[in-house]
């Protein structure tokens, strides 16, 4: 019943912040989104137990502390993304140190290899390419510019790091860090559109659901053990061996 109605709450929060977002109360989003995390937490804890309490509780509390700084905050300018900036990095490079103890790379002599790094290649030409561009837009904002370089390296490594992860393990752990991964990155592209390229306002609704679904599912990666699924090679050697034990 307690789980209900902490899943029943959640959306309440989630649809509370769609709702102030799309009347530009940034304030009231800030706090919404606090009250979301919280709730989303206490959903969590009703069903599972976290897997290493150290690196969850540092993502959370540095997520928390977004808001928080959000809270002061009464109108979104680009110097406000510095501190904000920082922290999401530090949540990232605390991701990627988890992401990366989780799995072992296979064999990479074969096709899926091949095609993950023409996967990797591309990622870094339109990483590069968005850079580029961003130059333009925020002449005279050095500063800023040199954070957006490092943070989006690494939300460049998050979607390299989450593919090697999946195709290494094929977990429902590895599955949900790149669904996260992905949603945080098409997130970042949203709001990077509204702040740098002055794209209409409504797209910050998509950009604060993408988050909230990254959540969701980041909160799942650390909720959930490590069980990696057979791959083809290894389900072929286990036949094998058992067929030439019954022989023997």
């Amino acid at each position: 019943m307690k789980f209900k109605i902490c899943v029943f709450g959640c959306i309440l929060v989630s649809l509370a912040t769609l709702y102030f977002v799309s009347i530009d109360a940034y304030t009231y989003t800030a706090a919404m989104r606090f009250l979301f995390k919280l709730v989303l937490l206490c959903t969590f804890l009703h069903y599972k137990e976290v897997q290493d309490k150290n690196a969850f509780y540092t993502f959370f509390g540095l997520l928390l502390l977004t808001d928080v700084l959000a809270l002061f905050v009464a109108e979104v300018n680009n110097y406000f993304l510095v501190p904000i900036g920082i922290i999401f990095f530090v949540c990232y490079i605390l991701l990627l140190r988890d992401a990366y103890r989780q799995f072992k790379i296979q064999d990479p002599r074969n096709v899926v290899a091949f095609y993950y790094l023409f996967v990797i290649l591309i990622n870094a030409v339109l990483v590069i390419l968005h850079l580029i561009n961003l130059y333009g837009y925020m002449e005279g904002q050095l500063a800023i510019f040199i954070g957006q370089v490092f943070y989006n390296i690494a939300l460049y490594f998050m979607i390299v790091l989450s593919l090697a992860y999946y195709l290494n393990s094929y977990s429902k752990k590895s599955m949900y860090f790149l669904i996260a991964s992905l949603s945080f990155v098409c997130s970042d592209i949203l709001v990077s559109a509204f702040l740098f390229y002055n794209i209409q306002e409504s797209i910050i609704s998509f950009h604060t659901f993408l988050s909230m679904i990254g959540y969701v599912f980041f909160f799942n990666y650390f909720f959930t053990a490590e069980k990696p699924q057979m791959i083809e090679a290894e389900i072929l050697k286990e036949l094998s061996e058992r067929k030439a034990a019954s022989k023997g």
